[in-house]
């Protein structure tokens, strides 16, 4: 849950912003084995290795704090609500923001790669290089059951009043209920997987273009080269539901706001969590999401 019980973020439009900080914990560590073989038969060189890494993110995030914003001094300093201010409408607190949730993450990634690759000389100024490389780019799945997605084709385009939950993802260890229309995907990641197993292949050459000399050497070569996703994305998906929810409450929506007591009743607790805010036509929940993917770079 938050457990940051600082002074809020505020922020009076034009003029003040005072944030306060939060902390994060993480406790990182990471297991590598790799190895590679070498060997020379007259013309030909060959090179054979692979690795296989196993990385640990233990992570916690006491919370995001909140946040109060006001459009002007004279809302600061009366800080009323919509009944008390005689505007019937609008408190003086323009917006309230703040989070809940279970914030720790316990990630594990394996991730794992192959490679051959045949130096060949074609006399003493010509040398050809071709290999392949398999990579497999582990995500971040969670030990605790706690990652989740979105997929925003499985949303329900005409919900029901009463609400629809059809388009989460949680993820295979989620240890919960799945409520009907919730999808749970088959791997820790929360996500479809799509892209971790990879065929990078290499070509390339070195041409000595002055005979009985190394002064003057064209060089050139293709391969595609992968990156894993960084962390980022799941990082930013942790307060997310249903494992996190974050309340913003703006204009008439803020009405019974007041600098006293400017953030909706009653808080959630940890035993509120998971929770799967429902969306309809007649509802304020807005979905929030991270997108990312795997693409190849070529050079």
């Amino acid at each position: 849950m938050n457990n940051d019980n600082g002074m809020p973020n505020l922020n009076i439009i034009g003029s003040v912003g005072l944030a306060s900080a939060f902390p994060l914990h993480f406790a990182q560590n990471s297991f590598v084995v790799s190895d590679g073989l070498s060997f020379i038969h007259g013309p030909h060189t060959v090179r054979l290795g692979g690795s296989l890494t196993g990385l640990q993110d233990n992570f916690s995030e006491v919370g995001d704090g909140s946040f109060i914003q006001f459009l002007s001094w004279p809302d600061f300093l009366l800080g009323l609500s919509a009944a008390d201010n005689g505007t019937g409408s609008f408190s003086n607190v323009h917006e309230s923001a703040d989070d809940f949730g279970l914030f720790g993450r316990e990630f594990r990634v394996w991730q794992g790669s192959a490679f051959a690759q045949e130096d060949y000389k074609f006399g003493s100024s010509l040398t050809l290089n071709v290999g392949l490389r398999y990579e497999r780019l582990g995500q971040f799945g969670d030990r605790l059951g706690r990652n989740s997605s979105f997929d925003i084709s499985a949303a329900d385009p005409n919900p029901p009043p009463s609400g629809s939950v059809a388009g989460y993802i949680v993820a295979s260890n989620f240890s919960g209920t799945v409520p009907p229309g919730v999808l749970r995907a088959d791997n820790t990641f929360g996500n479809d997987g799509a892209g971790q197993n990879t065929l990078a292949p290499r070509i390339g050459f070195a041409w000595s273009m002055l005979p009985n000399s190394e002064r003057l050497v064209l060089r050139g070569g293709f391969g595609l080269y992968y990156s894993p996703p960084t962390g980022q994305a799941f990082f930013q998906n942790v307060e997310s539901p249903p494992y996190g929810t974050t309340r913003i409450t703006v204009g008439q929506a803020n009405a019974d706001a007041t600098f006293q007591a400017p953030f909706p009743q009653p808080f959630p607790t940890p035993e509120s969590f998971p929770l799967f805010p429902s969306y309809s036509s007649s509802t304020i929940t807005t979905i929030y999401t991270v997108i990312f993917f795997l693409a190849p770079g070529r050079r």
